[in-house]
């Protein structure tokens, strides 16, 4: 039995060694030999206090043998026991002073001492003496990660790589760590450092690509690391999905559906790519009605697809909930109700797969004095749906209410501090969709607002459970949710058709607040300063100003700014779009032909991409009339261009996304500036450019009566009223 012991000992299979050893290691007085191997086996296997129970008294028989006294140090470490320890170590050095087991003991001790310094010069010494001691070193950081003592963890890891920069393996675990941290601007510097080193290494490739999605990264740097994880991993479905997506961000769609296309042959049962597919069209700008038409029938043959193919893994389900957002119909359809509806099915088949737990089912009636408002949002930072929203939530009175904000993202600056400081409870950094699932439906809550549901991916899988008896979204995001758990809409009553017709328009509940139900504040330092920017440029004519996103000018924009343009001789146009250069680029090439066929000189019309929120204000200070767009008006370009007491021109439709601007005009009493159709529409704007008095007298007239923008308090007053008395559906 004991050369069995000591061959599973050799060969490392201490479970085994242990069921001989323990027989073997029985007695009032064991072999000491035996009392060594068996000590060995159970510091081997973590039975700490065994293995030095069985160690001390062979270290006393046999005080010469090195391996004893190495075992019963990693037993007294184990249990915290330095001084101990140190004996041992001490005999042990003297007995094997060319072993790195010594100095690698040793820097245990003195960093469970707290002598950093001293344990990372001996842990120095014993790699150097043997290079095995570095993996040694790593297991101890996987075991501080393990524990989730991340300081200890990166601390060895940042050692480990300082002794052997060329240590692939210390690389990843650090990434692993810093990423797990959410430390990620600090794990895209060590990505980036290890690839210049293993410029082949897919899973570095990997990892950052993953990284640079969560922090502010440049969209070329995004592209150049896909492309070369491609360029060593031509057949992974998941470089291919990465790279579409990053073509996404650029906005070169032709691009990413290239590379979903080509996901989908390696592997055409993978859903990943086929659920992002569905979601873009082919072109980040349309370029006629006939390609509208062909993203319609596409999305519809693809969300057929979805509805009938089974539900994918939860892994699959986890990555296609938060891949994309169902947010670009509204753009092309007018009435979404239905494909919504039908939309959110899915996606709610998917978060069954996802969330294994669901909220209690919750009271029918809400009986509690003083109410628990829930605020769900990634966006309450400066953002459109802040800025709108923000003021309006935090004004309502406490005394009946408390709000609950959950941020779902990690981003930070002062809109997010003012909602921090403002709020009851701010909840933040919970990390997963199933952790913010179980934090919501933990913290109690009689109303849940979700301010955006549409473009938010992470807060409409959020949406499909129900976690308060009243559920609600806004019109930040201005089309229904289509989902069966939202109860209500809290929309514009001015913004609204009348309610018979307004109401067919959502699947939730439509709650009208009262005004604008918007809380837009002008930020007064940068209005003045781009106040202060001439209107008319010197020997320039008339400008006109868009300043809508590419998604919104769809094809039958073109035919009616070149008939402006035609009437207005002299005058120009500034599209800016917000997009990428392709989408200036596809403007450019769809506009030009137009503006050909009436005349009219394709260096009068303008493209600009995303511009910075200064240089934007001074755009419009620099206009003299601004086009709103068709079936999605503006709202907060409408609400800047007012406060710089610009005129603009509309034509609202029948949904509320088409009718915000004639909003606001009707609640400056400017309907004069509302078109009926198209042809008022050339009508209005061209007398705008060639009327100089009555455009003077608008801009004073905007001037005198803007102020009414800004009054939230009937809006606030309404809210106040809904949340303190509304009950279940």
């Amino acid at each position: 039995m004991r050369r069995q012991l000591e061959q599973h000992i050799r060969n490392r299979d201490y479970r085994a060694a242990l069921e001989i050893s323990r027989v073997l290691f029985v007695g009032p007085r064991p072999d000491a030999e035996i009392a060594a191997m068996h000590g060995h086996v159970l510091q081997q296997l973590g039975m700490h206090r065994e293995a030095r129970a069985a160690l001390e008294p062979a270290s006393a028989a046999l005080p010469k043998m090195p391996s004893i006294w190495i075992d019963l140090a990693g037993a007294c470490i184990a249990e915290a026991d330095w001084n101990a320890a140190a004996l041992a170590v001490k005999r042990f050095r003297a007995l094997a002073p060319t072993s790195g087991a010594g100095p690698f003991a040793d820097a245990e001790i003195q960093l469970g001492l707290g002598q950093s310094d001293r344990a990372e010069a001996l842990f120095r010494q014993a790699v150097s003496m043997h290079p095995g001691f570095l993996d040694r070193r790593l297991h101890l950081a996987g075991q501080a990660f393990d524990r989730r003592d991340f300081v200890l963890a990166d601390w060895h890891y940042r050692g480990c790589i300082a002794q052997q920069s060329d240590s692939l393996r210390a690389h990843l675990d650090f990434l692993a760590s810093l990423f797990h941290q959410r430390k990620f601007p600090l794990a895209a510097e060590l990505a980036r450092n290890a690839i210049s080193r293993w410029p082949d290494n897919t899973k570095l490739l990997q990892r950052l690509s993953i990284i640079l999605d969560l922090i502010e990264s440049d969209p070329a740097e995004r592209l150049a690391v896909r492309g070369q994880w491609l360029q060593h991993a031509p057949q992974a479905i998941d470089a291919h999905i990465a790279m579409a997506n990053a073509q996404v961000a650029v906005g070169d769609l032709a691009a990413a559906h290239a590379h979903w296309r080509r996901a989908q042959e390696i592997d055409p049962a993978h859903p990943l790519a086929r659920w992002a597919a569905l979601h873009y069209p082919e072109r980040a700008v349309f370029g006629s009605d006939q390609e509208i038409e062909a993203f319609r029938q596409h999305w519809r043959n693809e969300l057929q697809y979805f509805e009938s193919a089974p539900t994918p893994d939860t892994g699959n389900c986890l990555r296609m909930i938060q891949s994309c957002a169902n947010f670009r119909l509204v753009y092309v359809i007018d009435e979404v109700l239905e494909s919504a509806r039908r939309y959110t099915a899915v996606l709610g088949r998917f978060c069954d797969q996802l969330f294994s737990i669901d909220a209690p089912r919750p009271p029918t009636r809400i009986l509690r004095e003083r109410r628990r408002i829930g605020i769900v949002s990634s966006n309450f930072g400066w953002h459109s749906v802040s800025r709108v929203w923000r003021d309006l939530m935090l004004g309502v009175e406490r005394n009946k209410l408390e709000l609950v904000c959950f941020k779902l993202d990690d981003t930070e600056d002062a809109s997010i501090a003012e909602w921090r400081r403002c709020s009851d409870h701010f909840v933040e950094a919970q990390g997963s969709l199933p952790e913010w699932q179980r934090c919501i439906a933990a913290a109690d809550l009689d109303v849940v607002i979700f301010l955006d549901l549409g473009p938010d991916a992470v807060a409409q899988a959020l949406a499909t459970r129900r976690y308060a008896p009243v559920q609600c979204t806004t019109w930040a995001f201005p089309a229904t949710s289509g989902l069966s758990t939202i109860d209500y809409y809290l929309s514009s009553e001015l913004m609204e058709p009348e309610q018979s017709i307004a109401q067919t328009h959502y699947t939730e509940t439509l709650i009208r607040l009262p005004g604008l139900a918007c809380s837009y504040i002008p930020d007064a330092p940068l209005i003045e300063a781009a106040a202060t920017v001439p209107a008319k440029r010197k020997n320039a004519g008339i400008r006109f100003v868009c300043a809508q996103s590419h998604m919104k000018l769809v094809p039958a924009h073109d035919a009616l700014f070149a008939r402006v343009l035609a009437q207005t001789p002299g005058a120009t146009a500034t599209l800016s779009h917000g997009g990428s250069e392709t989408a200036s680029a596809a403007l450019r090439a769809r506009i030009d032909p137009v503006l050909m066929a009436a005349g009219v000189e394709s260096q009068r019309v303008e493209m600009l991409g995303q511009l910075p929120y200064t240089r934007y204000l001074s755009l419009l200070a620099e206009a003299d009339v601004v086009l709103d767009s068709l079936h999605f008006s503006g709202c907060l370009t409408t609400l800047d261009a007012l406060s710089l007491n610009l005129p603009i021109v509309t034509l609202p439709g029948t949904t509320m996304r088409s009718r915000q601007t004639a909003a606001m005009l009707h609640l400056l009493e400017l309907s004069e500036l509302i078109a009926v159709d198209h042809d008022d529409y050339v009508r209005i704007a061209t007398r705008l450019a060639q009327d100089d008095l009555w455009r003077d007298s608008l801009r004073q007239h905007i001037a005198a009566r803007k102020h009414r923008l800004y009054d939230v308090t009937e809006s606030v007053r309404g809210l106040q009223v809904f949340l303190s008395n509304v009950q279940p559906r």
